[in-house]
């Protein structure tokens, strides 16, 4: 384990780029997951692969290390691709906010952005084989009674799956926690990429 990330996603990232085809352009775009750059799923591209990108969170603010505070919500998503300069094309797109993940995705994929991998949450409290998520926060609600210390908070992994099949995605990974890995499926394909069954991920019912 590299200790970069909460439970060895790091680790699976490395993985998981090995077999897209290496780093790419070596861009990556990370929301939420920790209110300091440690840990979090792409620091170690960062740090240890000289990978350039932006994380986003309310509570840091450091722009000479790419580190942004800024709220996310799903309406506010793509202003800020756009603010930082994200490419369409980015190679590792990692959301994690807490808790409408689901609708800000939906926003991001909607606008055309195709990372080669995908990395989010899921709400275990809904079962692995039902496809349910919460509804999303009016748009006037602030953040009080919005994380996810409670059991409602963001998608099913089902949910999260069927959101991004529609867009071309596929699952590779779970830790069997909270965490799924997508990728291209047309750039597995292409790849000769064992493409996992939905059957192999383990219900994390609680």
């Amino acid at each position: 384990q590299l200790g970069y990330s909460k439970i060895e996603e790091d680790n699976a990232l490395l993985k998981t780029l090995q077999c897209m085809g290496g780093n790419g352009t070596k861009e990556y775009f990370e929301v939420g997951g920790t209110t300091t750059f440690s840990p979090t799923n792409t620091r170690a591209l960062k740090d240890l692969h000289g990978w350039r990108g932006h994380f986003l969170n309310e509570g840091i603010d450091d722009p000479k290390k790419f580190l942004h505070a800024e709220y996310v919500t799903p309406a506010k998503i793509v202003s800020l691709l756009q603010k930082y300069h994200v490419s369409k094309s980015l190679d590792v797109l990692s959301v994690d906010a807490d808790y409408d993940d689901f609708y800000v995705i939906r926003e991001i994929l909607l606008a055309g952005y195709q990372p080669r991998v995908l990395i989010t949450e899921f709400n275990p409290y809904f079962g692995l084989k039902s496809s349910a998520l919460i509804a999303t926060r009016p748009l006037e609600n602030d953040r009080k009674g919005t994380n996810n210390k409670n059991c409602y908070f963001g998608a099913s992994a089902m949910a999260t799956t069927h959101l991004v099949q529609a867009f071309g995605y596929t699952p590779v990974f779970s830790n069997n926690i909270n965490a799924l890995f997508f990728v291209r499926l047309d750039q597995a394909i292409k790849l000769g990429m064992r493409i996992p069954s939905m059957d192999t991920f383990a219900d994390v019912n609680t």
